[in-house]
């Protein structure tokens, strides 16, 4: 996972009803970004951006705006968590019947207690996916804001100490 500080310089190409838009900042433009429906930064605001990987804006993970601290992610973890039971829903009963029809009722036994750990092992690696999503924009936010602070600090501090020797 790869954290971006993103000023959105110029929105452009922007269909808010997809989420669909394109934007530069810092003199380097980005194509093609897609987020949520709706979900189109304002030009002058400051974002967080978790990517799958360096510069890889195809598949942004969630995002942080920095104004309001808002995080937002692409993909919620209850989503993945239905599509589990779903395929669980129409996986499972084969499998317990072949396991009960060729094994035995202790087959059928261990293979419903499988389907069960396996599904939870799901869950759980949805939710700390998320998790470490969210972890990640507040840890970056509070390291951009202890720089801030430093460099306040050290403005000040300099300052401060030139006024008192003249």
């Amino acid at each position: 996972m790869h954290i971006e500080r993103v000023h959105f310089d110029r929105i452009f190409d922007a269909q808010a009803g997809r989420g669909d838009f394109s934007f530069s900042s810092g003199g380097r433009v980005q194509y093609g970004v897609h987020l949520q429906r709706g979900a189109i930064p304002r030009e002058g605001s400051h974002y967080l951006f978790a990517l799958a990987s360096r510069d890889d804006w195809s598949s942004p993970l969630g995002w942080m705006d920095l104004q309001t601290k808002a995080i937002v992610l692409k993909d919620a973890a209850w989503r993945e968590v239905l599509s589990a039971l779903a395929g669980y829903i129409w996986c499972a009963p084969f499998f317990l019947v072949g396991a009960l029809l060729l094994g035995g009722a202790g087959a059928a036994l261990a293979t419903l207690c499988a389907n069960c750990c396996i599904f939870f092992w799901l869950v759980y690696r949805s939710l700390d996916g998320e998790r470490r999503i969210r972890q990640a924009l507040r840890e970056a936010d509070a390291a951009t804001a202890m720089a801030t602070v430093t460099t306040t600090t050290t403005t000040t501090t300099t300052t401060t100490t030139m006024a008192g020797v003249g």
